[in-house]
Formats: C-alpha cells, sequence, structure tokens
C-alpha cells in the first residue's frame, strides 16, 4: 500500500504535527519514515520531514521547538511584530 504524509508550514506551530507524529511513533512502534511511502512539508513541516527522513525519533524532534534555544528561533526580534514599542 501506498501512503503519504503532508506536513503543513506555521514556524512554532510545527510543535502540533511533531506531537501527533510522537503519539504515531508510540502506537505503531515504528519510526514514522517506517509508517509512509511519501512525505513532504512546507516551511517548518520540511524541517519535520528532514528530521523524518535523517531517522531522527519525533521526540527528539520535539526539542527544536521546546529546547533551550527555541524562544531565540520561534521568536520576533523585529519590535514591531513582538508587540513592542520602540
Amino acid at each position: 500500500m501506498t501512503n503519504a504524509l503532508a506536513i503543513s508550514g506555521g514556524g512554532i506551530r510545527g510543535i502540533i504535527p511533531c506531537s501527533m507524529l510522537i503519539a504515531l511513533e508510540q502506537q505503531t512502534g515504528k519510526q514514522v519514515r517506517d509508517c509512509f511511502s511519501y512525505i513532504g512539508g512546507t516551511s517548518t513541516g520540511s524541517d519535520l520531514c528532514a528530521l523524518i527522513e535523517a531517522g531522527v525519533p519525533m521526540t527528539t524532534a520535539l526539542t527544536f521547538y521546546t529546547g533551550q534555544d527555541a524562544k531565540d528561533v520561534f521568536s520576533p526580534q523585529d519590535p514591531v511584530l513582538a508587540g513592542r514599542s520602540g
């Protein structure tokens, strides 16, 4: 059987598909790459796809969104975008 996984983008929102993929790995006892014939993604979804293809467990991938550097990666640096006045 052929099946595909598509993961959307959205920056920090990548935590949502990552969490769902953790559940998939836990329920199947397999890595995500062993559950799908094809995977593709946009923006943060493509980051997850690269980690999946590299064989990185999704629990490890989750640290990209929740680890110490996540605030620097996903926080806007522009004061206007961050909602701060100059």
